[in-house]
């Protein structure tokens, strides 16, 4: 009973952790300031980049949990569960692809004349936005009953076409596309990218139910 009770509270304190360094990781505080004028800048603003959609999203999914855990708000229950089954995978596809096309190269994803001037974001931040958002939704399923459902692959589907579009959209109104890696391929490679992109989230989703239900 008394190991049970730490680990629990062990849990309870690594959810708070997680999540004011989720909610640190929506903040200006959390970039240089060349950064957040560079946002402020765009249309759109920081909102069009895929990595925030996922962070604010998570966020919103995480207090979700909290009405339906502390203040039984139930009537967002199945709402919230379905919501860590989707965002789970696709906060672990947006791990895999910035951590990755960060080892090979950060100017993929960030502006190359803010590394020439060695204007960088702290890897802090980089793992309160690229990897603990992925790790906060992971901790969630401890808990709740999952369920795989056939419309949250199709899901992914219609979040790949809306967010290609509304990327689209934008770099016609900023003449540059919101990832730097989008502006150098051709519109077939673009295109491309966010099929496999589709495919490796469902994969992860596969994975995922896979792991939570056996």
């Amino acid at each position: 009973m008394k190991a049970n009770y730490i680990e629990s509270s062990n849990i309870k304190i690594l959810k708070i952790f997680l999540l004011i360094s989720c909610l640190y990781g929506t903040t200006d505080y959390c970039i240089p300031e060349e950064f957040t004028k560079y946002y402020k800048s765009l249309y759109g603003s920081k909102y069009i980049f895929l990595t925030n959609i996922c962070l604010y999203l998570t966020v919103i999914c995480l207090l979700m949990g909290i009405l339906v855990r502390h203040f039984s708000v139930r009537y967002i229950k199945n709402f919230y569960k379905n919501s860590v089954c989707v965002l789970l995978p696709l906060n672990g596809l947006v791990t895999i692809l910035f951590w990755s096309l960060y080892t090979i190269d950060p100017t993929l994803i960030r502006d190359k004349d803010f590394y020439d001037r060695n204007v960088r974001i702290n890897i802090f931040t980089d793992i309160c936005v690229h990897f603990f958002p992925f790790i906060s939704l992971l901790i969630e399923t401890n808990d709740i009953i999952i369920q795989k459902q056939r419309y949250h692959l199709i899901f992914y589907v219609f979040f790949t076409f809306f967010y290609y579009m509304l990327c689209l959209y934008y770099s016609n109104l900023n003449n540059m596309w919101v990832y730097p890696l989008l502006g150098k391929l051709s519109t077939f490679n673009r295109v491309v990218l966010f099929g496999c992109s589709t495919l490796l989230a469902m994969g992860l989703y596969e994975l995922t139910m896979y792991c939570l239900l056996k």
